[in-house]
């Protein structure tokens, strides 16, 4: 696979842009009378991985490597033949890979339809049209893929109302922006009395716009963790924003709203790990870590997974003697690779040495946590154990202990 100029395996470019814009393109055509919206129920969970394969093989993928998907699949699901990690974007390739006949039965129904994932805009001439197709569309789910349609989310719009609600995050952060630098504005000429920006006592453009964007982010965001259910595509958008810009802006809002944004830790953590100052490091941990063992969601295994995460990533948010025990309590989720990571950024060489012994009675991606976390060891105890590693263990055993030894 060719990478990307960045060095990715995949584009940043997720096709929302695109679902967006050509959803809006056709509505505004005056072809079309009703939009059929659609959305599959629970479809990363309930996707089969050998329908995965199927769809491998059929854009050209050879048997092997399609065999092997399934197989990784297989692992990462506990051996339940169903069910596709939700957020990388490996995930999103081979779920749309996995819907490429559905497009084919819309297109057989001459029906123009955009789809973002499993996530369908069908544009019909009628109500009537719209409500049929809605039911074929429900049965060849069912009987081909044994899905079905999430009713909260599945309703038929009139066009008007249909690009009345179709919102694109990116869309309303740019007015958001423009509409508060337009309040800042007046607010600065009603001050000084009619100052332009070409006054040289005026403030800079950049500076003003700058502050517009950070106002209009905060504002947005707080509009969109206060309404129920969370609009969790904004939600992921704005964050990701704010952790491309690594401002700090949202961290007080983030940490109000942890119950709710739940659904969104994994760009909750990311955009943490960047922003959360050095100052507030310790008391932010202790808020996350309270977080846990506090809130109704805080025992969810996704929920632990992310925070221990942030608490890697970040080892100054809390010290070895909280980290590693809370960790810990997450085991029969996620085995002691979390704990194997975290001894390793806080140095922890007793947790190692405790555990190196039996390195070969965990499952491999405990062990291999806990082989990555012997860099931590002195190098004439390290090397030995390691040279073992690379004669006992399997490839991907090796491989760790080869990169370290390689460090050495």
């Amino acid at each position: 696979m060719d990478l990307t100029p960045e060095g990715a395996f995949f584009s940043p470019d997720t096709g929302w842009k695109d679902f967006h814009t050509r959803s809006k393109e056709l509505a505004r055509t005056n072809q079309f009378s009703h939009v059929l919206l659609a959305d599959i129920s629970d479809f990363y969970n309930q996707l089969g991985q050998h329908r995965i394969q199927n769809a491998l093989e059929m854009v050209a993928v050879s048997a092997e490597r399609s065999r092997n998907v399934e197989k990784f699949l297989n692992q990462l699901t506990a051996k339940q033949s169903q069910g596709l990690p939700v957020g990388p974007t490996a995930s999103d390739v081979l779920a749309e890979a996995c819907l490429i006949d559905v497009d084919n039965f819309l297109l057989r129904q001459n029906l123009p339809h955009v789809r973002y994932a499993d996530d369908f805009h069908i544009f019909c001439t009628s109500r009537r049209q719209a409500i049929e197709i809605r039911h074929a569309l429900s049965e060849y789910l069912f009987a081909v893929h044994r899905l079905s349609l999430e009713s909260s989310k599945s309703s038929v719009q009139h066009v008007s109302q249909f690009l009345k609600e179709l919102s694109d995050p990116e869309e309303a952060e740019q007015q958001a922006k423009v509409d508060k630098l337009s309040e800042l504005i007046r607010a600065f000429e009603e001050e000084h009395g009619g100052y332009s920006f070409e006054d040289p006592e005026s403030p800079d453009k950049s500076e003003m716009l700058g502050q517009a964007e950070r106002e209009a982010l905060v504002d947005l965001f707080r509009q969109c963790v206060e309404r129920r259910p969370l609009q969790l595509g904004l939600a992921r958008y704005l964050l990701r924003k704010a952790s491309q810009s690594r401002t700090v802006v949202l961290n007080q809002s983030v940490f109000e709203n942890l119950d709710s944004l739940a659904p969104a830790l994994r760009d909750v953590t990311r955009y943490l790990a960047v922003t959360i100052p050095k100052a507030q490091a310790a008391e932010r941990g202790r808020q996350l870590v309270r977080f846990c063992a506090e809130s109704d969601v805080g025992n969810l295994p996704f929920v632990r997974m992310w925070i221990v995460e942030l608490l890697v990533r970040r080892p100054d948010l809390c010290g070895a003697n909280i980290a590693l025990p809370h960790s810990e309590e997450s085991a029969r989720h996620f085995g002691i690779r979390p704990t194997a990571l975290l001894a390793k950024v806080h140095n922890q060489i007793d947790w190692v040495r405790a555990l190196k012994e039996t390195w070969r009675n965990h499952e491999p991606w405990s062990r291999r946590g806990l082989i990555w976390s012997t860099s931590v060891l002195p190098g004439g105890e390290r090397r030995p154990f390691l040279s073992m590693v690379v004669e006992q263990g399997d490839a991907l055993d090796a491989a760790v202990a080869k990169l370290l030894l390689s460090q050495c």
